[in-house]
């Protein structure tokens, strides 16, 4: 099973504004922390606002903070959203032609959309709190001096 970078990206967006709860983190530092892409971040965030995750100030002293605590924002929501556009598994997901030799009753799609359904259904046990851990804190803090050194002063 393989995650997209949308489901990837959200759970780390989410500890890493934890860490920094007391203020309000740019999108340029988040893509930073976790190594993607402005635009991409931009895009995951807006989707992360719309789901009440996150809750974004714009402007010149802008930024983004999450909306919840981690404990109220559930694992399997964050996978729900960065996997909005649908599991891929097999070749007939991937392929509007397939023509594999179980075209038409795959029962290789069948188990893999029950493996969905009880990953999905653990995943519900855990809430992003869970995912905190004193290294996760030390990263976050490192890749917030990274930044604040390169950017002396991030509102210009």
């Amino acid at each position: 099973m393989k995650f997209s970078t949308q489901t990837d990206a959200a759970m780390k967006i989410c500890l890493y504004l934890e860490v920094h709860r007391e203020r309000l983190v740019s999108r340029f530092e988040i893509a930073h922390a976790i190594d993607l892409g402005h635009a991409t971040v931009q895009r995951l965030l807006a989707d992360l606002a719309e789901a009440n995750v996150v809750e974004a100030r714009r402007g010149r002293y802008g930024g983004t903070r999450l909306a919840r605590q981690l404990k109220h924002v559930n694992v399997a929501e964050l996978i729900a959203l960065g996997e909005s556009e649908g599991w891929q598994f097999t070749e007939c997901d991937r392929r509007a032609d397939c023509n594999c030799l179980m075209a038409g009753d795959c029962t290789l799609n069948a188990m893999f959309r029950q493996f969905q359904a009880s990953f999905m259904q653990m995943a519900e046990g855990w809430n992003m709190s869970d995912l905190l851990n004193e290294h996760v804190v030390e990263n976050a803090q490192r890749k917030a001096m990274e930044w604040s050194e390169r950017n002396p002063n991030p509102h210009e």
